[in-house]
């Protein structure tokens, strides 16, 4: 019982930031494929570590799982973490799964007793000694949990990664009646919040600004 407080509390809180925040579920980019995540840019651009957000979708497929390698050219094991809604989390039985994710990608899986991404980031955060939250960056692929996450409190560059299409990303707002497109709020004007070391080239597509930038032309 009191661990279905604490999730509740955890989800309400992301809700009520949302809900007058709405700009927070916005990705600083959007990608279909981590071949368009630069991780040298990255580097170059002063960003110390990466967080994961989707450990499933590294994972999932060899093809997949290389272009996450070619990541650790750039940024070593210590420098990359992962913090799931499911892997490592509440319902992880004994975190069989983490430790199996550990074993497969060679980062570590931080250990939480929710099913939503901790509220309080100190976990984590002494894995990243002497590093500002501002120079995290959060790839994942939920809205409302992976870019909130890093949006909000921790102020990390937000990196929207997912296959699917991406006018298709919806959520449902307290005191709303219908789903919120997150297309929609892009057209509407709304941005993520401002980054100190956002640069265009640190991807080769933004699928928001890219999709916006068409519909604008005619």
């Amino acid at each position: 019982m009191k661990q279905d407080c604490i999730e509740s509390t955890i989800f309400g809180l992301y809700l009520r930031l949302v809900e007058h925040k709405r700009n927070l579920l916005i990705p600083h980019f959007s990608v279909s494929d981590l071949d368009h995540i630069r991780p040298e840019k990255l580097k170059e651009a002063g960003f110390k570590g990466i967080v994961w957000g989707n450990a499933k979708s590294l994972v999932e497929s060899k093809e997949v799982y290389q272009k996450f390698e070619s990541f650790k050219a750039f940024f070593d094991k210590d420098a990359m973490v992962i913090v799931s809604n499911h892997v490592g989390a509440r319902g992880d039985k004994d975190y069989g799964a983490a430790k199996m994710v550990e074993d497969e990608l060679g980062i570590e899986v931080v250990r939480h007793p929710s099913t939503n991404k901790p509220w309080r980031m100190s976990a984590f955060e002494k894995m990243f000694p002497n590093t500002s939250s501002d120079e995290l960056v959060m790839i994942g692929d939920s809205p409302l949990t992976d870019m909130v996450f890093g949006n909000n409190r921790y102020r990390m560059l937000t990196i929207q990664y997912s296959d699917r299409d991406i006018s298709r990303f919806s959520v449902k707002l307290p005191g709303v009646d219908k789903l919120i497109n997150i297309n929609t709020l892009y057209s509407w004007g709304m941005r993520a919040p401002e980054h100190r070391l956002y640069r265009d080239d640190l991807c080769t597509e933004n699928l928001l600004k890219e999709r916006n930038t068409k519909r604008s032309r005619f």
